[in-house]
């Protein structure tokens, strides 16, 4: 993202504009722990849910070890999996930082479950890996949550229509492939908070309602 470069990289760490230092800076971004490279741990892979099986110490205590646990059994051959967004040291990342920012970041599509959220009109949902919606954010308003997100729908339609447009000489396909596959992650979630709406509705309850 051109904000990283930017900002961080350029104005606040005076880093060149040579193409290849602004690529090994996006780099430390997708892998580092913060600003730190930590061996092996950044070779880790987020993932929440009945996977996220470790935790961690902060990573900016001056002085003190950086300790990685595990918080359940594991077999042998089993990943080790952390979070971007709900781990211990995560602060507001849990309600702030969802796919898509976890995509523009470190450019792939979180495995389900996911956590969505729409700042702008602070919406949030966890699709999970049985495709169910829960409500983390709960809409303030049903109706306006509602056309907001369908909103969303009908744009997601509209962009795939310019993406079977792109020239893929002009575009690497492994670039087009993830863009087409966020597309995905996008239109199928907000179909399915749609229909948890739709249901809510049906019900006479909100969708925070157990």
């Amino acid at each position: 993202p051109t904000e990283w470069i930017e900002k961080d990289w350029h104005q606040i760490c005076g880093g060149s504009k040579d193409p290849f230092d602004e690529n090994v800076a996006l780099i430390v971004v997708q892998q580092a722990w913060d600003s730190i490279m930590i061996p092996i741990y950044d070779m880790m892979h987020h993932r929440n849910g009945h996977w996220f099986n470790t935790e961690s110490t902060k990573v900016h205590k001056e002085g003190k070890p950086i300790k990685v646990r595990t918080t359940q059994p594991v077999e042998a051959g089993e990943e080790l999996y952390t979070s971007h967004n709900l781990c211990d040291s995560c602060g507001d990342r849990e309600k702030t930082f969802g796919v898509g920012d976890i995509f523009r970041d470190y450019g792939f599509v979180e495995s389900y479950p996911q956590r969505w959220i729409f700042q702008s009109n602070t919406i949030g949902f966890e699709v999970s890996e049985d495709r169910d919606v829960s409500w983390f954010l709960e809409p303030d308003d049903d109706e306006e949550t509602y056309d907001f997100l369908d909103d969303v729908n009908s744009g997601m339609k509209l962009a795939l229509l310019d993406l079977n447009k792109i020239d893929q000489s002009i575009l690497p396909k492994k670039e087009l492939e993830m863009i087409l596959q966020y597309h995905h992650a996008v239109s199928h979630a907000v179909s399915l908070a749609l229909l948890s709406l739709e249901m809510a509705e049906g019900e006479g309850c909100t969708p925070g309602d157990k």
